[in-house]
């Protein structure tokens, strides 16, 4: 697979962008009309990073090739779930139902008993809504996926993986080692990547290798069954393993990761053979990759995101938002504003946030930037904030 150098325009653009923000290290890759160009500041174009849960997209693409081979179906029930009517498709859409962590999974292990062990645990997680009712990011659910796609599919998750699309795919530097990259984590080291969690994002890659696994998702008709919509979420529709939204009418399907100093984007426009991929090791860098993805697809397709407007909302209806919410995962308190709604996450600077639409939000500015979060349900008392793509429940109705 010939890889040109990426020149240009958009090459400028890259290089101003990761200087901009200070971030170490960085690599950029675009496949479109069977061409593919790289781009690389602070690492060499192939370098490996860690790409977190952009791990997922690779577990939804293990249990298409187990399905096609009649090991699974999709709609099949899954043992150990915390709720005996979960299926593998309600798993891989997040819709599962259930809390998306399950505490520090270093304590599992590195053995091949480590997902076992985890999803015998997770019987008793937390269950928020009924099956299919709500979607909510879920790591819990693709552990339980990978459990079921490994038992099916080899000796474990990691030997599925690797015999049913890394190794046919030819991705010879995608896999569970340590990346080429060095974390740049202002946040203490973290310890190696915890076994248990790798079906929701422990693998390593490289730009070549990610953009080979696009093309395979782009030019393979029956991939297209993973970008069906199924399950609406405050950015557009997740199907299963790849989320969907709309860039200037064009149907934009990808995934990022961020863990431990890395972040993460691979994304697809298959009507027009499109594919972008952005790889850094740096502080908050996620903004600045949704920018770079934003401005190739105007550069290739020239087609650009133009910002939704902002729809005005009552006071009455902004003050009946407001108060605290708690998940497992964070703590917040909604207050209203003049335009808007601020947000204050325990521990974490206070966000503004911009309405989009009936109990639909943007957020304006911090790391969190671009980012959507909305209410449900959706008239009456809210019960539930989902932020950072998770669910909360309201504390104080």
């Amino acid at each position: 697979m010939a890889v040109e150098a990426l020149a240009g325009a958009f090459a400028e653009r890259c290089a101003a962008a990761v200087a901009g923000a200070g971030i170490p290290a960085a690599a950029v890759g675009v496949l479109h009309e069977g061409r593919i160009w790289a781009w690389a500041q602070g690492a060499e174009p192939d370098a490996t990073f860690r790409i977190a849960s952009l791990t997922k997209p690779f577990t939804a693409t293990l249990a298409l090739a187990l399905e096609r081979a009649g090991a699974v179906e999709l709609d099949e029930l899954v043992p150990l779930a915390p709720a005996p009517d979960v299926t593998l498709r309600q798993l891989l859409s997040h819709t599962g139902g259930f809390e998306s962590e399950c505490g520090d999974l270093a304590r599992f292990g590195e053995g091949d008993d480590a997902l076992p062990a985890l999803v015998r645990e997770l019987r008793h997680q937390r269950r928020l809504v009924p099956p299919g009712t709500l979607w909510s990011y879920c790591n819990a659910g693709y552990w339980l996926a990978g459990h079921l796609l490994g038992e099916r599919g080899g000796s474990g998750y990691e030997d599925a993986l690797a015999a049913w699309v890394l190794e046919p795919l030819g991705l010879e530097r995608t896999g569970f080692g340590e990346p080429d990259v060095p974390a740049h984590d202002p946040e203490p080291a973290r310890p190696h990547y915890p076994r248990a969690r790798r079906a929701s994002g422990g693998l390593v890659s490289n730009v070549p290798d990610l953009l080979a696994f696009a093309r395979f998702q782009l030019e393979t008709p029956e991939a297209a069954v993973l970008r069906r919509p199924l399950a609406p979420n405050p950015g557009g529709h997740y199907g299963l393993g790849f989320q969907r939204e709309q860039v200037g009418g064009l149907d934009v399907w990808g995934h990022g990761g961020s863990w431990g100093g890395y972040e993460s984007l691979l994304a697809l426009v298959p009507d027009r053979g499109f594919a972008f991929v952005a790889l850094a090791s740096g502080q908050a860098a996620g903004p600045v990759l949704r920018d770079l993805r934003g401005a190739a697809v105007e550069s290739a397709l020239g087609v650009r995101q133009a910002p939704p407007p902002s729809v005005p909302l009552p006071a009455r209806e902004l003050e009946l938002l407001a108060g605290r919410y708690a998940g497992a995962e964070a703590e917040l308190t909604v207050a209203p504003e003049a335009d808007g709604l601020a947000v204050e996450v325990v521990g974490e600077a206070p966000a503004h946030a911009r309405p989009l639409g009936d109990r639909l939000f943007e957020v304006v500015d911090g790391p969190a930037r671009g980012s959507r979060f909305d209410f449900h349900p959706v008239a009456g008392e809210p019960r539930w904030i989902r932020w950072s793509s998770r669910l909360a429940e309201r504390q104080d109705a």
